[in-house]
């Protein structure tokens, strides 16, 4: 079984957001100068965590779900784009903003692609 993020005890602060032209546009948590972009047709999806911009060692900003594991107490991250279903490293994001999870924005990255054909 993995390890789901559990729920606040106080419940999800939710983020602030607006919808135009069927995109969302939800403002960061932590840093609402920092915008998350996503299909209208994934708002449920994503509205069951508050999400952050947390900043990568490599410059990049990943929207996460930040909680403490039950077992360690240790400080866990979900990221947004596993939350919704890509697989880490498989997709990239056309534009290079990596708060832009439109589906016109998420494509195959051929790297990734052809590592699975070299293993075989």
């Amino acid at each position: 079984m993995r390890n789901q993020a559990p729920k606040k005890r106080y419940g999800v602060r939710p983020n602030k957001y607006e919808i135009i032209d069927g995109i969302v546009y939800m403002q960061s948590r932590n840093n609402p100068s920092k915008t998350i972009k996503f299909d209208e047709d994934r708002l449920q999806k994503v509205l069951q965590y508050s999400w952050d911009a947390h900043p990568q060692m490599n410059g990049n900003v990943t929207a996460c779900y930040r909680y403490r594991e039950l077992n360690t107490g240790k400080w866990k991250c979900l990221a947004l784009s596993k939350h919704l279903g890509y697989p880490r490293g498989a997709f990239m994001h056309k534009n290079g903003d990596t708060l832009d999870f439109r589906s016109e924005n998420m494509v195959l990255n051929h790297r990734s692609r052809n590592k699975e054909i070299y293993k075989k």
